[in-house]
C-alpha cells in the first residue's frame, strides 16, 4: 500500500540508532573525554577549592574547542556511513536482534499456519488496497487518567534562594 500510494518506508535494525548518532560519536563523546580531562586539572591545580558556577564557563570552554572542531564533525558523519555513503555501516550480526521481532504478536487471531488473517501478502497488495488501519490492527495504548497527588493541601510559594532579599535574611540568622 505504501508502495503503491509513492512512500517509501525507511527502517534500521533494532539496537543500532547509536550508530546514526553523528554528534554522539563524533563530537560528544570526544567532548566528554576532554571535558572530564579539563575538570581533573582543575582539580590538580586547586586543591582542596570546589568548583563554582563561575569556573565551569572557563573549564568546559577548553574541552569545547578541543571538541567541537570540523574534522571531529566530519568525521561523526563518516563514522556513521552517512556523508560519505557506507551502505556496509551495518553488519550482517547487527540484523540478528530484529528477528525476534518476526514472531507474530500473541494478541492477534491466528486463523491458519499462514499468519494473522487481516494482513495480506506482497501479492494481494499490489491488486487491492487494504481498508484496514493500523490502529484497528492494533489500538494505540490509552494513558490513565491523571489523579490529584495534593490531597487537598495548598498550593506551595516558589521562591528563589539566590536573590538578595533571601541571602539577606539568611546571613542575618
Amino acid at each position: 500500500m505504501a508502495r503503491n500510494n509513492g512512500i517509501v518506508m525507511i527502517t534500521i535494525p533494532p539496537h543500532s540508532s547509536h550508530k546514526l548518532q553523528r554528534l554522539d560519536r563524533g563530537v560528544y563523546g570526544p567532548f566528554k573525554a576532554y571535558l572530564s580531562t579539563s575538570f581533573k586539572n582543575w582539580h590538580l591545580t586547586n586543591p582542596g577549592r570546589t568548583i563554582k558556577v563561575y569556573d565551569i564557563a572557563s573549564i568546559s570552554g577548553t574541552a569545547y574547542r578541543l571538541a567541537f572542531t570540523p574534522s571531529n564533525i566530519l568525521s561523526g558523519f563518516s563514522s556513521s556511513g552517512l556523508w560519505p555513503i557506507n551502505l556496509n555501516i551495518f553488519s550482517d550480526h547487527e540484523f540478528h536482534p530484529s528477528s525476534v521481532s518476526d514472531k507474530p504478536h500473541p494478541d492477534m487471531s491466528v486463523e491458519s499456519s499462514a499468519g494473522p488473517s487481516n494482513i495480506c501478502s506482497p501479492t494481494e497488495a499490489n491488486r487491492s488496497t487494504p481498508s484496514v488501519s493500523l490502529e484497528e490492527i492494533r489500538p494505540f495504548p490509552k494513558a490513565e487518567i491523571r489523579k490529584d497527588s495534593r490531597k487537598g493541601g495548598k498550593s506551595g510559594k516558589s521562591r528563589i534562594l539566590t536573590d538578595t532579599p533571601e541571602k539577606k535574611f539568611e546571613e542575618v540568622t
